[in-house]
């Protein structure tokens, strides 16, 4: 089978620190969600507003090399209190499968939530339509994160496992 890219590859990034081959490409000053951007994604991912300003709590790098996977990133992923990894591959058997496979191998319990494609035939379609069918745009990958680490984690004011707000701003992530 022969793939044939829909986009570009996108710009180079400068890291701002590289961790045992783990490039970090932006930095929160909190570390509350470490999102793996793979592909495509990396640059999307660090280029997003997630990455621009310190009230969005994410920090995002590239792994340098998917498998097998760094023992640096799951080194790193151990510091986080929820970790994402966004791919343009499918889910099932990708490198955010692997990657939550072997923090729990290595007992590193942190909550892994994988975006990425189902493993199944996908129609053909303009690719910003084929990833806002499933879920892959900044908007809905920005949301799921705000749901997945909770209304009251993500309240900048508020301590760790306390609460100032009664729902998440999706605004402030997206």
């Amino acid at each position: 089978m022969i793939r044939f890219p829909k986009a570009p590859v996108g710009p180079d990034i400068k890291a701002l620190e590289t961790v045992d081959g783990v490039d970090v490409l932006a930095r929160a000053q909190t570390r509350d969600v470490l999102l793996v951007g793979v592909g495509r994604w990396r640059p999307r991912a660090a280029g997003g507003r997630a990455g621009r300003r310190p009230r969005h709590r994410v920090t995002v790098v590239d792994p340098g090399f998917l498998l097998p996977v760094n023992p640096a990133l799951v080194a790193m992923a151990g510091d986080y209190r929820l970790v994402a990894a966004v791919e343009d591959n499918v889910r099932v058997g990708g490198v955010g499968a692997r990657l939550a496979l072997e923090l729990a191998d290595t007992g590193v319990d942190v909550p892994v939530r994988v975006f990425g494609l189902p493993a199944r035939f996908i129609d053909h379609g303009a690719r910003a339509d084929l990833l806002r069918e499933h879920g892959l745009s900044d908007r809905q990958i920005a949301g799921a994160l705000v749901d997945a680490f909770g209304a009251r984690a993500m309240t900048p004011a508020s301590p760790k496992g306390g609460s100032t707000a009664s729902r998440p701003d999706r605004r402030r992530w997206a």
